[in-house]
């Protein structure tokens, strides 16, 4: 098992570990913001959830992105696939070809 973990971090290198801070939670009554600091609380609340939003919207385009671009690959392995098996001559290079191309 080790050997693999050797290997797993020459290829795949681990990020630095550090301390894990496991976030508290505040409960509503431990909030308090002074009413000169209002606005700017406010603003920076509206900011966190924009922001979140941009984030959620970036991931699903990627991963329609993502998607779209898996069906295409596939149609066209399974069409080239389909292709090569119909031929007469199938042979031990055809098969290898279509190993190769998965």
């Amino acid at each position: 098992m080790k050997i693999f973990k050797t290997i797993r971090e020459f290829f795949w290198p681990l990020l630095e570990k550090g301390t894990d801070n496991e976030p508290i939670d505040l409960q509503l009554s431990e909030i308090v913001v002074d009413n000169t600091h209002l606005e700017k609380t406010l603003e920076y609340a509206i900011d966190c959830y924009d922001a979140e939003s941009d984030r959620k919207k970036s991931i699903e385009s990627k991963a329609s992105m993502f998607i779209g671009t898996i069906s295409i690959i596939t149609s066209v392995v399974l069409g080239v696939t389909s292709i090569l098996v119909k031929e007469n001559e199938f042979d031990i290079t055809i098969c290898a070809l279509i190993n190769f191309s998965l």
